[in-house]
């Protein structure tokens, strides 16, 4: 079983000190101190006056401050101690507050408080930052614990989550436009936002959050691609309400699934739209509940069982491809629907084995096609030929697999992409490690693949105009990347992750024994010999008594330049001092920084249930809720994360509230696996609060499995 270390109170007679002249008592230990800042005016980021500082001292007394022009504030005559601070201002008729908590005032010295809504001059060049209330106009509640995202152009996402009062801040977001989800339980929507240097882009809800009809209803469901894919993702679902009307609108997740509420009650018409796709539904909205429209998933068809139709066509009236057609097949349950696009080609996968006639629609354009579809393979339809004349470039399309270094194992998620002369064609593996480049030139190409750090080519890739090129003897081969990393792991007590990493076939690892702290020296102490890795992995059960008060500042140092570097690293459970000493400003351990060890209070469980709230890990599992383990007692809890980190996981735990667990808290929504890049260009650090052990999930397995290849 896991050791503990116990605080040892020892209880002294008064009577010990009757004959106590005093001489070790400090005079100043009970003088007050002060509480100094520079506040911010929320709305800008900027200092500025009318922003109130209080704290309720341990007499349950108040003080409060006032901060001037210039945001300057200063409060005198506070009792040593630790506080929260809370810091308010009106904004809007209301009153916005947010709390700095674990403020320790000491005797005859100012302590500066940091205002979290000083953010303008600390955002970096090239980016502004996001701030916003959610309400729910159907309940008339603030919508609190739910997920805040941003996916940027690169595949990154920038995550934040809604406080008690519902409201978020996202900081350093890039400029440009974007569209950012908000997701819980009970609530989904998304924005288009437009992000600008050094400024804000506020989705403030308002003074009051209040339904906008007490009568109101909504309306849910999931949609599916058209053309059989599986689901339909980055999809417009709306509807306008009211006259003048007023357009209340989701986006569909990578589930295809979405939720609009605050409808009136009555008949409305939902319209889904994505590119050239447009559908109307007419649903019925009734007061206090919402509608499901839909089947409950979409599912990826599986290539074994089912057939794909393709084809190409082009215009009969003038050169070129026929562009916008309608082409469709009925199927058994239903019709499967495709536009040709900018190039005159359509695709339908999932199609079960037999006869069937493609029809294909334009302005003056009706002809039907039959095709016999025979499992795992692709029936092609192109009635004028290979190409259309006067085409842009005629192309071709690579398809593949890839998976781990172990060829077994397939790998979501992943980059793909090849350069050709027209710019770069890119694409990511789907949950089953497929890909797809379409409209690639004919040519020569190396086909490049990266998943985290880890990457590997392909070179001489021979595509030809309207072929098919396959990565690998066959479609369903698997092609592993490259074992080209060298590791480093640090063994502990409590897990073992080398044992997942050769699973993977990830053999290049160095072992440094991690339970004497001889690591500490030969390890982190060489900051010549940590470059010669890629990756470094702190096992849960590490001795880090080198964290202490003392401290190693050299290894400390090195940990942190290793990943500003660029490289990463990855710590479990118990590792997480490392983290939280070397990068405290990007995940909220429970407890005070400053007690190591002290986040150890997590109740033992298993099978706990989580939610994956990471869209890009969600694909890759196929799945949102996961089961996990903590099989072991006094693991770390994380009670929150900054908005520059991105949380993969989060559940309901409970935590210990004596040392032998005799009672205990819940705690809900905590974040149980953080990534995050302490700056733009530095390496990734992955902290989860499981990690492997014989007793583990398959969900914990898999999960694990692709953390490795986020680094």
């Amino acid at each position: 079983m896991r050791s503990y270390a116990l605080r040892v109170v020892v209880l002294l007679s008064p009577l010990m000190f009757l004959n106590c002249d005093c001489e070790g008592v400090d005079p100043i230990a009970n003088l007050p101190g002060a509480l100094v800042g520079n506040l911010c005016d929320v709305r800008t980021g900027s200092e500025g006056p009318g922003v109130e500082m209080a704290v309720t001292l341990a007499n349950g007394s108040s003080k409060r401050a006032t901060s001037q022009p210039g945001g300057a504030v200063r409060m005198e005559n506070v009792e040593p101690g630790t506080y929260e601070v809370v810091l308010s201002q009106v904004v809007d008729g209301r009153v916005d507050e947010r709390r700095v908590p674990g403020v320790e005032v000491k005797p005859s010295l100012d302590t500066v408080v940091n205002d979290p809504a000083c953010i303008a001059g600390r955002s970096r060049p090239g980016t502004g930052w996001v701030r916003g209330r959610v309400c729910n106009r159907h309940t008339g509640e603030w919508v609190t614990a739910a997920d805040v995202t941003i996916q940027l152009a690169n595949g990154d996402l920038m995550v934040a989550a809604t406080n008690a009062d519902g409201t978020f801040l996202i900081e350093n977001v890039p400029v440009g436009d974007h569209v950012l989800y908000i997701r819980s339980s009970s609530f989904q929507r998304s924005y288009a936002i437009t992000v600008t240097e050094g400024d804000e882009t506020n989705l403030d809800s308002g003074a009051a959050c209040v339904g906008v009809d007490p009568n109101s209803g909504g309306v849910e469901g999931v949609f599916c691609s058209p053309n059989g894919t599986g689901p339909l993702t980055g999809a417009t679902a709306y509807v306008d309400v009211g006259s003048p009307p007023v357009r209340v609108s989701d986006v569909t997740d990578a589930d295809g699934r979405f939720i609009i509420t605050g409808l009136p009650a009555g008949e409305q018409i939902l319209i889904v739209e994505l590119g050239n796709y447009r559908r109307a539904y007419p649903v019925t909205i009734t007061a206090g509940i919402v509608a499901v429209v839909g089947p409950s998933s979409c599912f990826t068809p599986d290539p074994n069982t089912t057939g794909r139709i393709e084809g190409l066509f082009c215009n009969p009236g003038s050169p070129g491809p026929l562009v916008g057609a309608s082409v469709t097949v009925e199927v058994t349950g239903g019709s499967l629907e495709d536009t040709t696009d900018q190039l005159g080609r359509f695709s339908f996968a999932g199609v079960m084995p037999g006869s069937y006639s493609v029809v294909v629609q334009h302005v003056s354009y009706n002809q039907t096609f039959p095709v016999n579809v025979v499992a795992g393979q692709t029936v092609r339809v192109e009635p004028q030929g290979a190409t259309c004349p006067d085409v842009v470039g005629p192309v071709g399309e690579i398809r593949g697999r890839i998976c781990a270094p172990n060829g077994t194992t397939w790998l979501a998620n992943a980059r793909v992409w090849v350069d050709t002369p027209q710019g770069t064609v890119e694409t990511q593996t789907d949950a089953n490690g497929r890909f797809v480049l379409t409209n690639v030139p004919p040519g020569t190409y190396t086909v490049n693949v990266q998943a985290g750090s880890f990457q590997t080519q392909f070179p001489n890739v021979v595509v030809r105009s309207n072929e098919i090129t396959e990565i690998g003897d066959s479609p369903d081969q698997c092609v592993p990347l490259e074992d080209n990393h060298k590791i480093a792991v640090v063994t502990g007590e409590w897990d073992q992750v080398q044992v997942v990493l050769n699973r993977l076939g990830i053999n290049n690892i160095d072992l440094y024994s991690g339970e004497d702290a001889s690591y500490v020296q030969t390890l982190l102490g060489d900051y010549t010999l940590m470059q010669t890795y890629d990756v470094i992995f702190f096992n849960c059960g590490i001795d880090d008594s080198f964290l202490g008060m003392a401290g190693n500042p050299v290894a400390v140092q090195n940990t942190r330049a290793f990943v500003a570097s660029g490289k990463s690293i990855y710590a479990s459970d118990w590792a997480y001092d490392l983290v939280e000493v070397a990068w405290p400003d990007f995940i909220d351990f429970y407890g005070a920084d400053t007690d190591r060890d002290g986040s150890q209070v997590g109740q033992e469980g298993e099978n706990l249930p989580g939610t994956v709230v990471d869209p890009a890990l969600r694909n890759a599992l196929s799945t949102q809720n996961v089961a996990i383990n903590f099989n072991l007692p006094a693991w770390a809890i994380m009670s929150g994360a900054s908005s520059n980190s991105r949380v993969y996981i989060r559940g309901t735990v409970e935590r210990c509230a004596d040392l032998f667990c005799s009672s205990s808290e819940t705690l809900s929504n905590v974040p149980l696996t953080v990534g995050f890049h302490p700056a733009p260009t530095a390496g990734k650090v992955i902290y989860t609060s499981f990690h492997q052990e014989r007793q583990t999930t398959a969900d914990m397995d898999m999960i694990l499995q692709m953390l490795v290849f986020e680094l």
